[in-house]
């Protein structure tokens, strides 16, 4: 009889630790976690003007931002071009008379509806509404460079003289 009961009690010890084990397969197995970065496939270099500066605009000027994208990703990405213009004060789009957008050989312009400004508020540090320009989807080849992609904006001829700067990235 000692040895029944005795069995007994290693088949429900053997239960037991089954099911813990169990347990903490399935709380290790929920409980593993890592840390991931996510960078866009695209990046942007500006080459004209490279300090990303348009110095001091008078009214009717046109300037020009140069840059090339590179696709490092083994796969084609689309994304949308954005130029954002930074000014003195803030800025609603009145500024502004004309864009073009040139990409591999085809031009886009604002009087087209093919690129989108927008004012927005606390895009700077300064708190002031800035301009947001973005053009239509794009498509980058897997692995290509892009080279000599532009905007050429033309202020308007009644603009206060001021300093503008620019920022431009693609966005996937």
């Amino acid at each position: 009889m000692k040895k029944k009961l005795s069995s007994g009690l290693l088949v429900g010890l053997l239960l037991m630790a089954a099911f813990g084990a169990a347990a903490l397969v399935n709380y290790l197995s929920n409980t593993i976690t890592y840390n991931a970065t996510v960078a866009s496939p695209i990046t942007v270099t500006v080459t004209s003007p490279a300090d990303g500066n348009f110095g001091t605009i008078y009214g009717g000027d046109t300037r020009s931002v140069e840059y090339n994208t590179t696709n490092h990703a083994n796969n084609p990405v689309s994304g949308r071009h954005v130029l954002v213009i930074y000014g003195p004060s803030d800025l609603n789009g009145t500024e502004l008379d004309e864009i073009k957008f040139t990409y591999d050989g085809t031009t886009y312009t604002l009087s087209d509806g093919d690129i989108v400004i927008n004012a927005t508020q606390d895009v700077d540090e300064d708190g002031d509404k800035d301009l947001i320009i973005t053009t239509p989807e794009i498509n980058h080849a897997a692995g290509s460079t892009d080279v000599a992609t532009k905007f050429e904006i033309t202020f308007n001829a009644a603009i206060q003289p001021g300093d503008y700067s620019f920022d431009v990235k693609v966005v996937p």
